[in-house]
């Protein structure tokens, strides 16, 4: 691995460990755990490394390989608002990690990533790849929902991504050869063995060419237009309903949302894919293997507007 090899190169001594977070594939829910759908996913052996070694100073510098500037913080006093570089994700770890545990430990690590930035949730990837590092120097144990929920937090709190928890939850839970079905409601999950009966497929992935970052994207907006539909429709429905905050389409019932669709002036796709993903994402996928929930996912492209990405998702999932 590269970053062992910067490692040695710029500290002259072997690092005390690499840590490895996966990328995740999402082939049924994916931006929909933001408002409690069901979701499936599953890890790839493609990811973030870091190559790192404990600093008893207290001090975390860290270098990309993907990224330029370094960056450097105490991890007992992370600046309370974010710096705008690529290592938010980082001091935002640190920071909801050290609200629950004492840190007095930092580390100096190069940072690695085997494929190009965005799509594959580089960010929960690397934060995850991160707290398992500073976890480790300091002594730290989380349980698997921990981590996932202290990732999340680093990234909703922090770096300011109103994001679900559909990324941590696959890096974390996903297992080889299964496929990961999680309700984010309430949290309850499964992991469902690849079938015997199904024969040998590959998944493909696409790079489009376009790297991107969920900060940088109208992710938030989007967020909010779910639950403004939902709020509208609850409404229309004379349905009772929390605040905005918390009003999520997992609250809509589908037959609500079939009767008072053409009311919402623009709705858009993401609250026709999060009602009618969640409606055929039951479990009952367990008896029906991969290939149901890949052909169900290209029923949903069908509607997309971008016919080389149809023509793709398609090719990828047959």
């Amino acid at each position: 691995m590269k970053c062992v090899e910067v490692y040695k190169e710029l500290y002259h001594q072997e690092p005390f460990d690499v840590a490895f977070c996966p990328y995740r594939i999402s082939p049924l829910g994916a931006h929909i755990d933001h408002q409690y759908g069901k979701i499936n996913g599953l890890a790839i052996d493609k990811g973030i490394h870091m190559a790192y070694h404990p600093k008893q100073n207290g001090v975390v510098e860290l270098q990309s390989l993907n990224f330029p500037k370094r960056a450097q913080f105490f991890v007992s006093a992370v600046p309370d608002e974010k710096q705008g570089d690529w290592a938010d994700h980082l001091r935002g770890a640190a920071k909801m990690l050290g609200e629950k545990y004492r840190l007095k430990v930092g580390l100096s690590g190069i940072i690695e990533g085997s494929l190009p930035i965005g799509g594959l949730s580089s960010s929960a990837s690397v934060i995850i790849c991160f707290l398992s590092a500073l976890c480790k120097v300091n002594g730290i144990h989380l349980e698997p929902m921990e981590m996932i929920l202290t990732a999340k937090a680093a990234e909703n709190q922090y770096v300011g991504v109103s994001c679900g928890k559909l990324d941590q939850s696959c890096e974390v839970l996903s297992k080889k050869d299964q496929l990961l079905y999680l309700d984010t409601k309430d949290d309850s999950y499964e992991l469902i063995p690849t079938s015997e009966k199904m024969k040998p497929y590959k998944i493909a992935i696409f790079f489009s060419g376009l790297e991107r970052s969920l900060k940088n994207s109208k992710y938030n907006l989007r967020q909010d237009e779910c639950k403004a539909a939902a709020y509208a429709l609850m409404g229309y429905a004379g349905m009772d309903y929390d605040t905005f905050a918390n009003t999520r389409l997992r609250d809509v019932p589908f037959e609500v949302f079939e009767a008072y669709k053409d009311r919402l002036q623009s709705c858009g796709a993401d609250v026709q894919n999060t009602i009618t993903v969640s409606s055929i994402v039951p479990k009952r996928v367990q008896n029906c293997g991969v290939k149901v929930i890949w052909r169900a996912t290209v029923s949903l492209f069908l509607k997309a507007e971008n016919p080389l990405f149809i023509a793709m998702s398609v090719a990828a999932m047959n």
